[in-house]
């Protein structure tokens, strides 16, 4: 620990303004661009030696001299005020000597980062526990409010139109993810990876828009321009809450002794396309997670997919077709969990790891059906429709296209 401290040390002290601002210049006409701004390099420059000095930090924090890391991780903090390393290091220097507040103010963000290192999760919970009793009853929502403090959220309607909207797959738009290296999901399943392939995803997140994929995404400063933005995936979306349906769907649905009966029936289907596919999902309104992307909460999550293994039901477009679909959900939640404790037994790419925490629990009380009309071969959605399990009368609710 001697030597990562020497090193640490070394590092800082080797990091110098004027020398920093020549390497940027060099760089840049190096490769014939031009060189950043002054003020955008001296603010990289900044953000890099706060970057050393929180490692410098961490490093006394565990040699035990709290006093000069806490200073250290102050400074880092100045410049790195979404850092969850620095942020939960001054969390639990803070829960270490007795200042609850302090502490919270340090551990909440850092736990919503979804990157919460096993030390910083142990104070906050240390913290709460002291000031209830040893009880983490109510941590949950005291973490969900602080979310939406710190991330207000607007939503807006279209004129009484739906788009289907699922997470990790979707009727007319689908958001389709993968576990990836740093950004594992416990909340995908074989039925959504599977529908990954189907569209043949490269990156996460990937967009299908009506069959258009889209690789790609951005930080939380960035989400109007990725959503409104000349490409982004609005436009899209607004041309077709205004064309017409091209097929008549009616979808029902009830839920009664832990299983969920539903019914698609398919009619009236317009043009030429013969590969179609009738597509009954189960989905789960709201999930709460703190995934590596900062992002709590995670609206229509799919936890099963219908059909013969999950594919959805084939069937005539010449013809009315109806198709039945049962889940069972507390087969559906043990199917979940083991498909996570098969992933954490497997590791990743050969590493090991364990979830923060594995949502394969099924809340009967937050669940909807969502069903579309889908070409199997361009990937273009005809109609959906969608209800919600939680109306005390459960209302059809479809789309126009």
């Amino acid at each position: 620990m001697n030597d990562a401290e020497k090193y640490a040390n070394k590092g800082v002290k080797s990091m110098k303004q004027e020398e920093y601002v020549k390497e940027q210049i060099a760089s840049a006409k190096s490769r014939k661009r031009e060189p950043p701004r002054q003020e955008d390099m001296l603010k990289r420059f900044r953000e890099s030696r706060a970057s050393r000095v929180a490692t410098l930090g961490r490093v006394e924090a565990a040699l035990g001299r709290d006093k000069k890391a806490k200073q250290l991780l102050e400074e880092a903090y100045k410049e790195l005020p979404t850092d969850t390393a620095v942020a939960g290091g001054l969390g639990e220097l803070a829960a270490k000597r007795g200042d609850a507040a302090t502490a919270l103010n340090y551990l909440l963000p850092a736990r919503l980062s979804g990157r919460t290192a096993p030390s910083t999760l142990a104070a906050l919970e240390s913290v709460y526990r002291k000031a209830h009793n040893g009880s983490l009853d109510g941590l949950d929502e005291m973490l969900n409010q602080e979310y939406r403090k710190r991330f207000p959220s607007a939503q807006r309607g279209h004129g009484g139109r739906v788009v289907n909207h699922a997470e990790p797959v979707l009727g007319k738009t689908e958001h389709l993810s993968q576990p990836a290296k740093h950004h594992l999901f416990p909340m995908t399943n074989p039925d959504t990876q599977a529908r990954f392939k189907f569209y043949a995803g490269r990156g996460v997140p990937t967009f299908a828009i009506d069959g258009k994929t889209t690789v790609g995404g951005g930080s939380r400063e960035n989400t109007k321009e990725v959503y409104e933005g000349r490409q982004g995936f609005n436009p899209d979306i607004e041309k077709d809450l205004e064309s017409p349906a091209e097929a008549k769907l009616t979808l029902t649905a009830s839920i009664a002794g832990g299983v969920v009966k539903t019914n698609a029936a398919v009619d009236q289907v317009q043009g030429e396309a013969k590969n179609l596919m009738v597509h009954i999902l189960l989905v789960e309104k709201s999930l709460v997670y703190s995934g590596e992307n900062g992002i709590r909460f995670h609206p229509m999550v799919v936890r099963a997919m219908g059909g013969p293994q999950a594919e959805g039901f084939k069937f005539d477009p010449k013809a009315p077709a109806s198709f039945d679909q049962n889940f069972d959900l507390a087969k559906v939640g043990a199917a979940l969990k083991q498909h996570l404790d098969d992933y954490e037994a497997k590791g990743h790419r050969g590493e090991s790891f364990k979830f923060i925490e594995k949502k394969y629990q099924i809340d009967a009380a937050d669940l909807a059906v969502v069903a579309f009309v889908q070409d199997a071969e361009t990937k273009h959605v005809l109609q959906a429709a969608y209800v919600d399990l939680a109306a005390s009368a459960p209302k059809l609710v479809t789309r126009q296209r």
